[in-house]
């Protein structure tokens, strides 16, 4: 489940919600509280696409903090296996600014690769 996430990394992700839906279809929206920097912000994204056959979720932020710097700010995750009991995770931001003046989202990125090395360095103990 997504809130499994803010269990395994606590320190970063404190809570993930259903906002609207499951959290896990086409449409539904999740709520994620994280800390970046010290500071608790806050966004809501939207499942926008689930393809099971290229292993590929595609997510968009509607609210938040951080979208006073980005008029669009999209995520893309792809699980390609390796075999050997090992994959690779292949993420993907895409993002318009809302001016030429808006920060490039770099602590957002070197937040999301934190976490994602965190909740990796957790799956041996998941079950």
């Amino acid at each position: 489940m997504l809130s499994d996430i803010s269990k395994l990394c606590p320190h970063k992700i404190p809570s993930v919600v259903a906002h609207q839906g499951d959290s896990l279809s086409v449409g539904s929206t999740s709520r994620f509280d994280f800390i970046i920097d010290g500071k608790q912000e806050y966004m809501i994204e939207r499942i926008e696409s689930i393809d099971e056959k290229n292993m590929t979720l595609r997510r968009t932020v509607i609210d938040g903090e951080i979208m006073k710097n980005y008029k669009t700010l999209n995520f893309q995750v792809q699980v390609i296996p390796k075999g050997n009991d090992a994959s690779l995770v292949k993420c993907c931001f895409e993002y318009e600014k809302i001016n030429q003046a808006a920060p490039e989202p770099i602590k957002l990125l070197n937040f999301s690769l934190g976490a994602l090395k965190d909740l990796v360095a957790q799956l041996p103990n998941v079950n």
